[in-house]
């Protein structure tokens, strides 16, 4: 199946992994869209830019992150950051171990609208 033949399909993330369990829950749901006729891309911003960090969030009481990145990343799944709260976050493309495309606000948010279906908060 060729990538113009799957739907686009958007997780968006804009609550800190520290403060919200639901975020690896989102994750999870975004491996498991993998299954269907979907190109998933994950779409990061406000604190939400903070999942792209290496961390431990287990050792909070949280459930882990790294895995579901990982897996995403080997599914060739889109993870996107708005530029801007990479800034206010004081995150550098070097701090991030995994592949993102960095976007500034204006074309973050027209590919969030490209979405046919879109999960948010």
């Amino acid at each position: 199946m060729s990538a113009t033949d799957k739907k686009p399909v958007g997780v968006w993330i804009t609550r800190s992994p520290f403060e919200d369990h639901r975020i690896a829950e989102r994750l999870r749901m975004a491996v498991g869209l993998t299954l269907g006729k979907n190109s998933v891309r994950i779409f990061l911003s406000g604190d939400g830019v903070y999942v792209l960090l290496k961390s431990h969030p287990e050792k909070g009481g949280l459930p882990p992150l790294g895995k579901h990145l990982e897996t995403l990343g080997l599914l060739k799944c889109s993870l996107v950051a708005e530029e801007e709260s990479l800034s206010q976050g004081n995150i550098s493309r070097e701090a991030v171990p995994y592949p993102i495309e960095i976007l500034p606000r204006e074309e973050f948010l027209r590919r969030v609208s490209a979405c046919q279906v879109l999960f948010n908060e």
